[in-house]
């Protein structure tokens, strides 16, 4: 599941995917990074992104990673200046989005394994002659 960090006068919301396995499922199985409505309508969406990452009721992008040997999908934001509570002013602005992301995170992993499989089943159909 995601969690959120504070630090100082910034947020980071971190994903519980890899940047590689969001980047691998993006380009695979994008429907799987998306909540719909029972008229098949997108409602929100997680996506890695350039530029600023974002955190709304409509989705997030994560635009950064985290540091260590499994790199996990981030985005940090800013906290303004004379925010009383920061712990409120984060739980404001990613309410909406937080259970979302939660759900996509929890189903992702049997997406991941399928394209891997997907991916090997190509890789072994493939012959090299030199």
């Amino acid at each position: 599941m995601a969690n959120i960090k504070i630090f100082a006068n910034k947020y980071m919301v971190e994903s519980s995917i890899s940047v590689d396995d969001l980047k691998k499922v993006q380009a695979y199985r994008p429907d799987a990074l998306k909540c719909f409505d029972e008229d098949g309508n997108e409602t929100f969406k997680v996506a890695a992104t350039t530029g600023c990452g974002s955190i709304n009721a409509y989705g997030v992008g994560f635009n950064t990673q985290t540091n260590g040997d499994v790199t996990f999908a981030a985005m940090t934001a800013d906290i303004p200046e004379g925010v009383k509570d920061p712990v409120d002013y984060v739980a404001e602005k990613v309410r909406l989005a937080f259970p979302k992301l939660s759900q996509i995170e929890q189903g992702i992993e049997g997406v991941i394994t399928d394209v891997d499989a997907e991916t090997e089943a190509v890789k072994a159909s493939i012959e090299v002659i030199a």
